[in-house]
């Protein structure tokens, strides 16, 4: 029988697999991820950063190009953001009931145009799916790119599946893996040209964002209910940030009634109206509105650093002149830690 204290000098990272196992079978996922990231590296057990670019230069006009859903997912931001860096015209259509001929209207019109066509919620017409045909016609044009998403489901055609560049926008476990995701969905020159104001409470509405997702790992434990936070609640935070940054709203003295009103009046919008729009248990809207609370305040704009959850207790620097690709790296390294506040997160 090994005791508590000589658990970690006898036995070895596999050794402890085994009684994990033998013990708590619901705890052996964990327990593998941990392994293969204490023996081969932490790199085999994060996710990697969903690149729709790369997967568009590997595609073709014949090769649909297919999004599997995981609940809170939401590609159509990115791939509106795709099309646009690329110059492409993209027409979206949401499928559904009576959908069938506005979309095979749009699947012609693509084709001859060489323009994209993106069919969303495609386990809702699988019957209809099952009839696309004329990918491989010499006719196409060599521009058009048919794009698709659709949850998992068992009568999705297999031709489909099988012809087609599959891509899984399961958001990342934790918050570095979000935080990450996030930051490189921003485009490079709009991060880069904007001011430290604006940086500075992105990355608030970005932990916000982030603690909001990674709670729902915890299920009941986190929330009363079910709740969908996507990337689409995260990019009107960010308008809306940006407005009151043109607007120069966020310059006022601090403590003043200005300056106190403007804060509460973003931390409502994304409170109340944005992320609360989600919420319809009243005891969960206690804990979105603490968090505002918390991110979001005037010291965001003051705190010279980020003080981090780490045994060490280091303190980092906020420089305002971080580039974009520098700062990605810090929000998946040191800067996945709290704010510059005394008290630990709430979570």
């Amino acid at each position: 029988m090994v005791r508590e204290s000589e658990w970690n000098d006898i036995l070895n990272d596999f050794q402890k697999m085994l009684v994990v196992r033998s013990l708590r079978v619901d705890r052996v996922c964990a327990c593998v991820a941990s392994y293969v990231a204490s023996v081969f590296g932490p790199r085999y057990v994060e996710p990697p950063v969903l690149d729709i670019r790369a997967a568009w230069e590997e595609s073709s006009w014949k090769t649909p190009l297919l999004f599997v859903l995981s609940p809170g997912a939401d590609p159509a931001a990115a791939l509106a953001q795709l099309a646009g860096d690329v110059r492409a015209e993209l027409a979206a259509l949401s499928l559904g009931q009576g959908q069938a001929p506005r979309a095979a209207s749009i699947l012609s019109k693509a084709m001859k145009e060489g323009s994209w066509a993106f069919l969303a919620n495609c386990h809702l017409a699988t019957a209809w799916l099952g009839q696309l045909r004329g990918l491989d016609n010499p006719k196409i044009h060599p521009r058009f790119r048919l794009w698709l998403s659709s949850m998992p489901d068992e009568k999705f055609p297999l031709a489909v599946l099988q012809n087609s560049i599959k891509m899984t926008t399961e958001p990342p476990q934790g918050l570095k893996g979000n935080l990450v995701r996030l930051f490189s969905n921003i485009p490079e020159d709009r991060f880069d040209s904007s001011t430290p104001t604006y940086r500075r409470l992105l990355f608030c509405v970005s932990f916000f964002h982030c603690t909001l997702v990674a709670r729902r790992r915890f299920r009941q434990l986190g929330y009363n209910a079910v709740y969908s936070f996507n990337d689409s609640d995260f990019d009107v935070s960010g308008l809306v940030v940006g407005t009151g940054v043109k607007r120069r709203l966020f310059e006022a003295p601090r403590k003043t009634n200005n300056a106190i009103f403007c804060y509460f009046r973003h931390r409502f919008l994304f409170a109340i109206i944005n992320y609360g729009g989600h919420i319809t248990d009243d005891w969960d809207k206690r804990v979105l509105v603490a968090y505002i609370n918390q991110f979001f305040n005037e010291e965001a704009l003051e705190t010279p650093y980020f003080r981090e959850i780490l045994q060490s207790n280091v303190v980092t620097t906020q420089h305002t002149g971080v580039a974009h690709q520098d700062r990605r790296a810090r929000a998946g390294g040191r800067w996945a830690g709290c704010r510059g506040r005394r008290r630990p997160v709430q979570y």
